[in-house]
């Protein structure tokens, strides 16, 4: 039974920005979410999405990711052309998403379509790939490429493609545009394609990228915020320091390489990094950190010479 009238379209738009505003409160649970996700997608939505992911990064929240994609039956052209309307070159806190994925939900089934609007004799409907998405980002460990065979989205058992092709070349535009489109492998089952970011600087191009920097910088929070306000000694200067770097240490794991997630890391805290005498006594100790992280298996290339005239060398 209905409790109140329906809201408008510009109504729900409202109710859902002050709900998002409501996870800017650092009292609240929301503090350390570091994806978010919206049921109801309109443009005024995902702007607010999109504002609300660089707000909470930017005010000592953990940093967030905003995960969206568009209406249910949209061309890949104007994916491509709303992409565009909300993020920029450098905009990879935004997680892009087309077309559709089939799921049956066994509860649509036993009511079939009797039920109304959005239910189905045999209990199959069409879902936006934005919360798949999400669950894989949010399972996987943040340094591994969301696109990769995980097992974690078989409920989706087919792409909707709403009667549009969606060949080799429509999936190499997407990954150029910073769209992730959900593809199904015929060996590794419902993957997507490709992980990017909606930027398209090669910088911050890959959805593993910006998941890893966000949580080394999290981490550096969480981790080094106990110091603030101690009197700068050396003493104290370095126990930070090393505190940090047996945190980077176990990342690359350099005596187990099989537990690495990074490559390398360097700290430097020397004038070089900016820590001289005046810096010093304004309070400020810098921790220049560089980390190179682990790049993922986007493309496995076998060369191959195969007939009676090879010649094989044995040296």
């Amino acid at each position: 039974a209905a409790l109140f009238a329906a809201m408008t379209e510009p109504l729900l738009d409202n109710a859902y920005g002050e709900a998002l505003t409501a996870t800017l409160d650092e009292k609240s649970a929301a503090r350390e979410a570091n994806y978010l996700l919206c049921a109801r997608r309109s443009d005024q939505v995902v702007r607010a999405g999109l504002a609300n992911a660089l707000d909470a990064t930017a005010n000592g929240l953990f940093a967030r990711k905003f995960i969206t994609g568009d209406p249910l039956g949209t061309t890949m052209n104007q994916i491509i052309a709303n992409k565009n309307l909300y993020a920029g070159p450098l905009t990879d806190r935004l997680f892009y998403v087309g077309k559709g994925l089939k799921v049956r939900v066994a509860e649509i089934a036993a009511v079939g379509s009797s039920g109304g609007l959005g239910f189905t004799d045999d209990g199959v409907i069409t879902v936006r790939p934005d919360d798949p998405l999400t669950t894989c980002c949010a399972i996987l460990p943040p340094e591994n490429n969301p696109g990769q065979s995980t097992g974690l989205i078989e409920d989706f058992f087919a792409v909707d493609s709403f009667g549009e092709v969606l060949d080799r070349q429509a999936y190499e535009a997407a990954k150029r545009e910073g769209i992730a489109l959900p593809r199904r492998d015929r060996q590794s089952g419902m993957v997507f394609q490709s992980g990017v970011t909606t930027s398209t600087d090669a910088a911050r191009k890959t959805m593993a990228r910006r998941k890893m920097a966000d949580f080394i910088q999290d981490t550096a929070a969480e981790l080094l915020n106990p110091f603030a306000k101690q009197l700068s000694r050396q003493t104290r200067r370095d126990q930070i320091r090393g505190l940090w770097e047996s945190f980077l240490a176990g990342l690359q794991a350099e005596q187990n390489p099989e537990l690495s997630r990074i490559v390398a890391f360097a700290v430097d805290d020397s004038v070089n990094a900016g820590n001289t005498e005046a810096v010093l006594a304004a309070g400020v100790y810098y921790l220049e950190t560089r980390v190179k992280t682990l790049a993922s298996l986007d493309d496995i290339v076998v060369r191959t010479e195969i007939g009676e005239g090879v010649v094989i060398s044995t040296t």
